[in-house]
């Protein structure tokens, strides 16, 4: 999508140092991702303490590959 937006000068000039690139768009759409990347865990570490996750790795995986085998056999 393209839009047109007034940035200052300043934090254009940062954000092109900081994302380490010349062009202004790729910095913008790092910045964004970024952005929201932060607020995605921010979100995450509200949940902390509040959900119970069940640790059955072990017996996923062995059903898994029990899968698995039936497939090939």
């Amino acid at each position: 999508m393209r839009t047109t937006v007034t940035i200052p000068d300043a934090y254009l000039k940062d954000l092109l140092h900081y994302a380490h690139t010349k062009k202004t768009s790729e910095a913008i759409n790092i910045a964004i991702s970024e952005w929201v990347r932060q607020r995605k865990i921010s979100e995450l570490k509200k949940l902390q303490g509040k959900l119970t996750i069940d640790d059955n790795l072990r017996e996923m995986r062995a059903k898994e590959i029990k899968k698995l085998r039936k497939l090939h056999e």
